[in-house]
């Protein structure tokens, strides 16, 4: 798929007006290969990325993570799961927010909410957004 075509999915999500913030990251390379502009997910790290794919899960339900410089606080994690293969996600700071992250074999889907959205819904949408890009072939 083409630069064009993931910069159409981050438009999209952004233009329903749930998120403040998108992304889709190449699992990989790292690279963020689509991101809102004023977003901070598209200050995505590889270190953030390789805490986020960790096999030990328990550093981040202690601990959180952070995404894009946002320190985060762990709710439901089937990331590395056969079945959800997502992530929900609030920012620690206040007021909080939620925050999705789906995936598919090759890609990572972030999504940040507006204040009031809760991560259940974001998670929803990420998901419905994966489906449509695995149709598309990616």
């Amino acid at each position: 798929m083409d630069d064009l075509l993931w910069q159409q999915c981050v438009t999209q999500l952004m233009g329903e007006g749930l998120c403040v913030d998108c992304a889709v990251v190449k699992l990989q390379s790292g690279a963020v290969l689509a991101a809102a502009e004023e977003g901070t997910l598209q200050h995505l790290s590889r270190r953030e990325l390789r805490r986020l794919l960790a096999a030990d899960r328990q550093r981040m339900q202690t601990r959180g993570l952070s995404l894009g410089g946002v320190p985060l606080a762990l709710l439901r994690d089937e990331l590395g799961s056969g079945g959800q293969r997502s992530m929900d996600l609030r920012t620690k700071q206040r007021p909080s927010q939620g925050v999705a992250v789906c995936r598919t074999q090759a890609h990572l889907l972030l999504l940040m909410g507006r204040c009031g959205v809760g991560s259940g819904l974001l998670n929803h949408r990420a998901h419905q957004m994966a489906a449509c890009l695995l149709n598309a072939g990616a």
